[in-house]
């Protein structure tokens, strides 16, 4: 009868703290899940494509914008693009973004 009691408060304690050894875990390698995540998302050909889509629309926008607008477009597109990898990127759009970069 004690042994029984025992084995079932020695149970009880390791399954109730589960979760908190889970969630150690969780917070040690929690960042190394994320920047592998990160990685193979900005690697994937839709993120890709996105990426020039909506930089071909916003140089569509900056040509016929008028001058003001072409200073707040510019601001966007340098905080927008100014950290993503480049080499995605068609020679046409790496110098539009040099151009707008130098605005």
């Amino acid at each position: 009868m004690k042994t029984e009691i025992i084995i079932g408060v020695v149970l009880f304690l390791v399954i109730g703290s589960m979760p908190f050894i889970g969630l150690g875990y969780y917070k040690v390698l929690s960042p190394a899940y994320v920047a592998t995540d990160n990685k193979i998302f900005h690697a994937s050909q839709q993120y890709q494509d996105g990426v020039r889509r909506d930089l071909a629309d916003m140089q569509s926008e900056y040509i016929t914008a008028s001058p003001e607008q072409k200073q707040a477009l510019a601001a966007v597109i340098r905080d927008r693009y100014g950290a993503i990898d480049r080499s995605i990127l068609t020679a046409g759009e790496n110098t539009f973004l040099d151009s707008v970069e130098t605005r």
